[in-house]
């Protein structure tokens, strides 16, 4: 992992506390992405997953209530999380568009701040 080091604040000695960091690319980011049922989500992770441009994914049902055309929609559907690293969500985006069935899905990316240093360098290894 690609790691930088930035001035953070001075300490009381008048010396400059340096931080750690990775490179802005390598952030893990959750993407949240609201499917019609389970069975599209778990085609879309499935695709997600071959192509390495994650390297899990956790699917869970829900129920929405939304504004759609004018009206109020209750509806049953399913949301998958997919963990990656930041430098991976256009490439995501762009592969859900491909695979969902919504004409205007949602496909949220969600910073991640921090995680366990071998959960990272698992999901570091495990996607492209």
């Amino acid at each position: 992992m690609a790691i930088r080091f930035f001035p953070s604040a001075h300490s009381r000695k008048g010396g400059v506390v340096w931080r750690f960091e990775p490179s802005p690319r390598l952030f893990m980011i959750l993407i949240y992405i609201t499917c019609k049922n389970k069975e599209e989500a778990k085609k879309i992770a499935l695709a997600l997953i071959k192509k390495r441009l994650v390297a899990c994914c956790n699917i869970f049902p829900i129920e929405s209530i939304s504004w759609w055309r004018g009206k109020i929609v209750k509806s049953r559907e399913a949301v998958l999380i997919a963990k990656t690293l930041k430098k991976n969500f256009k490439k995501v985006e762009k592969e859900v568009k491909r695979l969902h069935s919504y004409t205007t899905p949602c496909i949220l990316e969600i910073p991640i701040s921090q995680a366990s240093q071998d959960f990272l360098n698992w999901l570091e290894k495990e996607i492209k």
